[in-house]
């Protein structure tokens, strides 16, 4: 996950130094910068790159269910 985690807050902070927010003061910054990237981590950057791997490393085997209904119908 660090492999999202880096671009996500290099690109933070380069959002809060583009647009002024550097001036604020430190745990107001935090605050900010903390509630952003996790709602983002958690919500898109996470499951963006969990699916691309499983998509990545997918290998050709029948789904578990179908599995399942086989051995059952079998």
């Amino acid at each position: 996950m660090w492999l999202s985690i880096y671009p996500a807050l290099t690109l933070a902070l380069w959002l809060f130094e583009h647009f002024g927010l550097s001036q604020l003061a430190l745990p107001l910054r935090t605050l900010i910068l903390t509630a952003v990237l996790v709602l983002t981590m958690v919500y898109v950057l996470i499951p963006g790159v969990t699916n691309a791997l499983k998509r990545a490393t997918r290998v050709d085997r029948p789904d578990h269910r179908e599995a399942n209904a086989l051995q059952v119908a079998g």
